[in-house]
């Protein structure tokens, strides 16, 4: 027997959204790094445009289950067996087509995030690719995806400061150089420009 995970490592085509300084900075401080996907081709991993439209959602899973039931009918009499017999191996089926059909889509109330998302399913124990890390009390997993090019640089674009404070240039540069640019001027950065009211 083996199980699955899915990893999910999420992105956005708004490097400078209001609501997400709001929801994902400290407060509206930090900066946003850009990636640069043109030919980024992750191996093992795909990725996936995020669809916010719960009905075509719906209308997948309906699908999926008429599909389903269809073949199982038929295997159950190809085989000469009940259909109940096949329902466990549907079942196993099933979870694996959600599985891959879970990062596609996102509530509507998030559609101004314009996510894009790279997503990767682990299957073990025939794949030893999840670490964990620490966040505060807990650990949690993680299987790295390696999006560095062949000379060791991860593809940065235009990033952005965040709108609630001055530019923090020295941090920002050291993300720079640990992403492998070293005194390369070829990743550039934005003041925000946004207003913006704290929420503390």
């Amino acid at each position: 027997m083996y199980d699955s995970r899915l990893f999910v490592a999420s992105f956005s085509k708004n490097g400078n959204d209001l609501s997400q300084w709001r929801m994902y900075a400290d407060d509206g401080r930090g900066f946003s790094m850009a990636l640069r996907t043109a030919g980024l081709r992750p191996p093992q991993a795909d990725w996936v445009h995020v669809i916010y439209d719960e009905g075509r959602l719906s209308a997948c899973l309906h699908s999926l289950l008429v599909i389903m039931v269809m073949k199982m009918q038929e295997f159950a009499t190809a085989k000469s067996v009940r259909v109940e017999d096949v329902v466990p191996l549907a079942a196993a089926s099933i979870d694996s087509v959600v599985l891959k059909l879970r990062p596609f889509f996102k509530h509507t109330a998030y559609s101004g995030e314009a996510e894009w998302r790279l997503a990767k399913v682990v299957y073990y124990p025939f794949e030893s690719s999840i670490e964990v890390r620490a966040r505060g009390p807990s650990l949690i997993s993680y299987s790295p995806i390696p999006i560095a090019d062949v000379d060791g640089c991860i593809p940065l674009g235009v990033s952005y400061f965040g709108p609630a404070q001055e530019p923090d240039w020295h941090t920002a540069w050291d993300v720079v150089r640990a992403s492998g640019h070293g005194a390369r001027l070829d990743v550039g950065f934005s003041i925000s420009g946004l207003p913006y009211r704290s929420t503390r």
